[in-house]
């Protein structure tokens, strides 16, 4: 994580001063993956067991796939020190999960105390079967405090970014632990929470741009929001406003970055839960191949958002895209802005 942060740093602080708000803040508390995807085999009338490091009181969260196409039941539980102790004595516990669950397994426990606490997958009841499990388990955990710091002043500095260059009503940026790796722009104000699942994902994939562009994705459904336009809740359109910014900053890598995210993605496993669950996001790879056709038409895709952009830059930005225009620029659109305001340049 702090290799990503040091890039973020080189991508990110160069908009603006790193000067503390108030419409900044960063949990110090968030959840990590204690297991990520891992397959176990439990064979017949046995069980398996994972010690899990909890450091802070939380909440536990277990989600395990039983991949048998038949005999497709599991159990598991969470135990702490005392209850697993006597689990293994075949004693009364207070392990708490779920038992002979066929083929998905999800629950969340509370860790009341901080400690060790024991995942058992248990195939003790079948006495010809094993079982294969995918698993993965999430633990409540306390952020690095230099971790925490430099997300403060990389937050800080975005923020700075947005007030000085948009018209808009300010809004808070914040990093919270949400249980998923997620974002979400809150219409009613157009406060941004980044879930820091998402910030420790991209910090195990080493994707700066994946922060970045989905920040910036949020900044569009808050700014468009606030601006008082009708599609401001569309992902596509918001996902064009990241395309733009990232336009803006001329450093190709950082939309590589949120390229590669989108297209290592399981796009079939999104459909099938917009199918059952409904969803307002494309695909990932519907995602992936809108940005990079954005990318190749850069020059045209640009001047079309610069139209609708700088009518909602302030003036000394705009006075800066006259005086210093970037490869993206419409210095043309710009003047046009300006002198309806009556601003010289």
């Amino acid at each position: 994580m702090k290799a990503v942060l040091t890039k973020l740093y080189i991508a990110v602080l160069v908009l603006a001063p790193s000067i503390a708000t108030a419409d900044v803040s960063v949990s110090s508390d968030f959840h990590r993956w204690a297991m990520k995807n891992q397959s176990v085999s439990v064979s017949a009338g046995n069980w398996v067991a994972y010690n899990l490091d909890v450091p802070i009181r939380g909440a536990i969260t277990v989600d395990a796939e039983i991949q048998n196409n038949t005999f497709d039941d599991g159990s598991a539980y969470i135990c702490d020190e005392t209850s697993y102790r006597r689990f293994q004595q075949g004693q009364p516990n207070n392990c708490l999960g779920m038992n002979r669950t066929r083929q998905r397994i999800n629950f969340t426990v509370p860790a009341s105390t901080p400690g060790t606490y024991y995942l058992i997958l248990d195939n003790s009841f079948s006495m010809l079967n094993s079982k294969q499990y995918n698993v993965s388990v999430i633990v409540p955990d306390r952020m690095d405090p230099q971790v925490r710091r430099g997300l403060i002043e990389l937050l800080t500095a975005v923020n700075q970014h947005v007030q000085n260059t948009f018209q808009a009503p300010s809004f808070k940026l914040s990093v919270e632990s949400c249980g998923q790796a997620n974002a979400y722009s809150v219409r009613s104000t157009g406060d941004i929470v980044l879930c820091s699942e998402l910030l420790f994902s991209a910090g195990e994939n080493q994707s700066v741009g994946m922060v970045i562009g989905t920040l910036f994705h949020e900044i569009g459904h808050s700014l468009l929001n606030l601006w008082g336009l009708p599609n401001f809740a569309n992902e596509e359109t918001v996902d064009e406003f990241a395309t733009y910014i990232l336009l803006q900053e001329n450093d190709p890598s950082l939309l590589r970055d949120y390229i590669d995210y989108h297209e290592r993605q399981n796009s079939w496993a999104q459909a099938s839960q917009i199918i059952q669950q409904g969803g307002t996001h494309p695909l990932s790879a519907q995602r992936a191949r809108n940005v990079r056709r954005n990318m190749q038409n850069a020059p045209e895709f640009s001047e079309r958002w610069n139209r609708l952009i700088y009518s909602h830059m302030t003036d000394s930005s705009l006075v800066s895209v006259v005086r210093n225009p970037t490869r993206y620029s419409s210095v043309s659109i710009a003047q046009q802005v300006l002198r309806t305001r009556g601003i010289a340049w």
